[in-house]
């Protein structure tokens, strides 16, 4: 299963350009000296740098790690460099909270190649294979998961009267969701209640005005649907005749899709999957991959990391579902909308693959259709453990 849409060949707004000169520009960029560099993922690389090469006007816990791999992501020029800052802010605050993400490499983290926004963060060194497996598991493993995706939605929000200091130009951000009440049965001893839509201001953070509260995640959910809904649309021509019942049943799954409209919204990782934790025997289970982090419907992101853990097996979800519970108790209407929420990602994925040409509609329609009954497993055991 992949997190990821297609590669940029099939999909020419993710291609990146001048990457040859990615080691110069981040040189000049911060005055260090580039020994290697390694590409991780699609437009992510692990930068080494010369032992004592410290970034000009970087931090004194910055300047302390010097010849420390970075890690830069080349965004494409598609994507707004506002959205660049927005996980730098987000990463900021992540790191007031002592939240066990990746950290910013630099004070001013976000630069500029050929019009595409570059993000640098610390390289996390990690054990991988057999190692790996051992020490997630003796930090807690699946269950320590789901607990770091409920303390991530638990992170305080600011005050709605506080305002935004972002330039007027970002007022165009989508509002908290109106028709939310702050009513909430009391927690349990222990547990924190979810925050209401309407409790979270869209302007700033209480720790940076206009910083990671402001900031919506770039794609979940309903824009991934929009997406997905156009992109299968502009497919039509090329299904074959005798496929068009798949392809009508990737359009009605999409017109069914579960937005998480009106829900309780938190700080989201949109990715926040087992596949971006770093093993790390100085810092435990690191989170990394930030990149369209920010304020959204917590559904979306616990409805996908569901689905990524019991994608391999129903049960291993349990464990999730229970580390989660630890922490923070959904609101009833969620636990309703779960299985939905937990179905519409693997659709979405479904889609891409036909119109990314690597099915046809009959058989993408067909994955579809399975991933859909996992979906309802996974949610089912779920719900019965998150509702307790």
């Amino acid at each position: 299963m992949t997190t990821e849409p297609p590669a940029a060949s099939a999909w020419p707004r993710l291609a990146r350009t001048g990457l040859d000169r990615l080691g110069r520009h981040l040189e000049q960029q911060y005055g260090i000296t580039v020994t290697a560099i390694t590409e991780l993922d699609l437009g992510v690389f692990r930068v080494d740098r010369a032992r004592g090469s410290s970034a000009r006007g970087s931090s004194a816990r910055a300047s302390s790690a010097q010849g420390g791999s970075w890690v830069a992501r080349v965004f494409p020029a598609a994507r707004p460099s506002a959205a660049a800052y927005g996980d730098a802010d987000v990463l900021r605050f992540a790191a007031s909270r002592d939240f066990p993400a990746e950290r910013l490499a630099h004070p001013e983290p976000v630069s500029t190649l050929d019009d595409q926004a570059v993000l640098v963060t610390e390289h996390v060194a990690g054990v991988r294979g057999d190692q790996r497996r051992e020490l997630i598991r003796s930090l807690g493993g699946l269950h320590r998961l789901g607990q770091l995706a409920a303390d991530l939605h638990a992170l305080p929000a600011p005050a709605p009267a506080v305002t935004s200091s972002l330039p007027a130009s970002t007022a165009g951000l989508p509002a908290s969701t109106p028709g939310v009440t702050a009513g909430l049965p009391a927690p349990a001893p222990g547990v924190t209640a979810g925050l209401p839509a309407s409790a979270i201001a869209p302007g700033a953070s209480a720790d940076r005005p206009g910083g990671a509260w402001h900031h919506v995640a770039d794609g979940p959910p309903a824009a991934e649907i929009a997406a997905a809904r156009q992109q299968l649309d502009a497919a039509r021509s090329l299904v074959p005749p005798g496929e068009l019942a798949g392809y009508d049943a990737l359009r009605a799954g999409l017109e069914r899709a579960e937005d998480c409209a009106g829900l309780p919204e938190a700080l989201i990782h949109p990715d926040f999957v087992l596949a971006n934790v770093i093993a790390s025997p100085q810092r435990g289970m690191v989170l990394v991959d930030w990149a369209g982090s920010g304020r959204g419907p917590r559904l979306w992101s616990l409805a996908f990391l569901l689905f990524s853990v019991g994608y391999v097996g129903p049960t291993r979800a349990d464990r999730v579902a229970a580390g989660y519970r630890s922490v923070l108790r959904p609101e009833p209407e969620e636990l309703d909308r779960l299985a939905a929420a937990v179905r519409t990602r693997p659709l979405i994925f479904s889609v891409w693959r036909f119109c990314n040409g690597s099915q046809g509609p009959d058989a993408a329609a067909a994955d579809a259709a399975r991933t859909a009954a996992l979906a309802d497993t996974i949610a089912a055991r779920a719900r019965a453990i998150l509702a307790t």
